[in-house]
């Protein structure tokens, strides 16, 4: 019986030990690693019952053992020969030490895999459909990874290992995704890949490599977005990836770049492109933006630019936005919808985050704050009054009211500014 414990026990754990390396590094079938973890909750088991075994033959004797076992009751004249005080016929105490041992064999299994068995469920389970010769599994396993309730697994090596490793070599699909989940992850070893598929072939890569930077902020990928961009442009959805991308990592050289090409972009292409003008913080465009304004008819197009306005004004436009701003009707006045870049998904399935690019304001409270931003003389004393006005529009008056709190806490005037591009 020693040999046997020793023998199990030691089974039990060499087997741990294999199991757990093999399903994190090599496994790529959900089903086999189903049989290596049954068998190692088997051995497990024999391990601590054998130990257990022991235990209670040193503790009480074989014979209390093989009674208790054999579930024999107590002879009535038996008054010594093992029994533990308080104990008619030590069944609690015998079945006590089985589980105390299982659990023992228990521990010295997590300590050898490096608590393997309770990992797997966030670990071993999506490394292993990551690795998986099937597509859709790869995939399935990419979305999932990716989950609100996954932190543990985007945080486990095996699976960023996995991924990163996709970004490369996965198929079309799996490559997308797999681009998609690195910037989920904030995997940053794949940068190189990631400039790459900017300057790729696959649309659908391209777009998702942009998002990622974007997610990442890689300021690598600044010139690659550049200088790909106008070979982009009449693509909607790829298009619009790179002006967000362009927009958050706020590239001064984009607006020079972007404003002869908005008038061959798509509609809902020149929305983003505004947006990124905007961004720029290139304040030598400030009188075209303004001009591209006043000519704009399409209610979509002016709140962009509008939107873009916030940013790029300056002193010689307060005055014509002044008067722009006090011959508008108070009331009725556009409404600027929220507009958002995920409203057209590349891939099947769908994309758990959305990016927005307008505000949900009307024209008329985004002309006040690109007004106030000019910091012109008498624009504090001008936002305070708009707040207090029965007549304007809730919207400005409560915008009004947010400003002012702004100017309560911000550093000196030259520096408060509404809405940081």
């Amino acid at each position: 019986m020693n040999v046997g414990s020793v023998v199990t026990f030691a089974g039990s754990l060499a087997w741990a030990w294999f199991a757990a390396r093999y399903v994190t590094d090599y496994s790529s079938s959900v089903a086999l690693n189903l049989v290596l973890v049954w068998v190692q909750w088997g051995l497990l088991l024999l391990a601590g019952c054998w130990a257990g075994l022991r235990l209670s033959s040193l503790l009480f004797g074989s014979p209390w053992r093989l009674r208790v076992l054999l579930g024999e009751a107590v002879p009535a004249d038996l008054t010594e020969e093992g029994l533990v005080q308080g104990f008619s016929d030590n069944r609690a105490p015998f079945f006590g030490l089985i589980a105390g041992a299982i659990l023992l064999s228990w521990g010295a299994v997590q300590i050898t895999t490096d608590n393997y068995l309770t990992r797997y469920n966030h670990e071993g389970y999506y490394a292993t459909m990551l690795r998986s010769e099937v597509p859709a599994e790869q995939v399935a396993a990419l979305q999932q990874a990716c989950g609100v309730l996954a932190a543990e697994t985007r945080a486990a090596r095996p699976v960023r290992e996995r991924v990163a490793y996709l970004v490369l070599h996965g198929n079309l699909e799996v490559k997308r995704w797999a681009i998609w989940a690195a910037g989920q992850m904030g995997i940053r070893s794949v940068e190189a890949e990631l400039l790459a598929a900017l300057a790729g072939a696959d649309d659908g890569a391209r777009a998702e490599a942009a998002l990622a930077v974007t997610r990442l902020e890689l300021p690598s990928a600044g010139p690659v977005l550049l200088a790909n961009l106008p070979a982009v442009i009449t693509t909607p959805r790829t298009a619009r990836a790179f002006l967000q991308a362009v927009s958050r990592l706020r590239l001064p050289a984009a607006g020079r770049l972007l404003l002869p090409l908005v008038d061959l972009m798509a509609p809902e292409v020149r929305i983003a492109a505004w947006r990124a003008i905007g961004r720029s913080g290139d304040l030598t465009l400030a009188p075209q933006l303004w001009a591209r304004f006043e000519a704009a008819t399409a209610p979509a197009e002016r709140c962009a630019i509008a939107d873009a306005l916030k940013f790029l004004s300056t002193a010689d436009q307060l005055a014509s936005m002044g008067a722009w701003f006090d011959v508008r009707p108070r009331r009725g006045t556009e409404a600027c919808a929220a507009v958002e870049l995920s409203d057209l998904p590349l891939r099947s399935g769908d994309r758990p985050d959305t990016f927005e690019e307008l505000e949900g304001e009307t024209l008329r409270t985004k002309m006040m704050i690109a007004i106030f931003n000019i910091a012109g003389p008498g624009t504090d004393a001008w936002v305070k009054e708009l707040s207090k006005n029965p007549e304007e529009p809730p919207d400005v008056r409560a915008k009004g009211r947010e400003i002012l709190k702004l100017l309560e806490q911000a550093a000196p005037r030259t520096e408060r500014r509404v809405g940081e591009p």
